[in-house]
């Protein structure tokens, strides 16, 4: 044999398990290496709906009162009343008339009024849930 296949042949023993070793067909314990975890960071967007629940509270009109005297007894304006209950002339209400009136009463987690919050200016007045404006019961 001469010297050049001499040299083959070694290189090629010598050579062929470092080339298997670095393929990784030369472990045959079935385990997988893998590399370490990779630390990241990341951003959570957390979005909070806040929901707001009106509660109404019923007014009957009584004799001399204007839409401005009650709006002035509850806090709101005269253009609130008019709008909730849809009224065609602002001029004209009566005695005995039903009106919704938004409420700054207290209310529970459930939507509904703490018995015996009073409303201002109105005694014997007390707050009750009524039905939203455009519908036909009450909650």
């Amino acid at each position: 044999m001469s010297r050049r296949r001499i040299w083959l042949a070694v290189a090629v023993a010598g050579g062929l398990p470092l080339l298997v070793a670095a393929c990784g067909g030369g472990d045959s314990s079935g385990e997988v290496a893998t590399l370490p975890p990779i630390a990241t960071t990341s951003t959570t967007t957390t979005t909070i709906f806040v929901t707001t629940t009106i509660v109404y509270v019923k007014h009957t009109v009584q004799p001399g009162e204007t839409l401005f005297i009650i709006a002035d007894a509850y806090g709101v304006t005269m253009d609130e009343l008019i709008e909730i209950n849809e009224i065609k002339n602002p001029d004209y209400i009566q005695a005995g008339e039903v009106l919704l009136v938004p409420s700054s009463g207290t209310v529970s987690p459930g939507g509904e009024p703490q018995p015996g919050t009073t409303l201002p200016g109105q005694p014997g007045t007390t707050l009750q849930p009524a039905p939203a404006p455009g519908s036909t019961t009450a909650p």
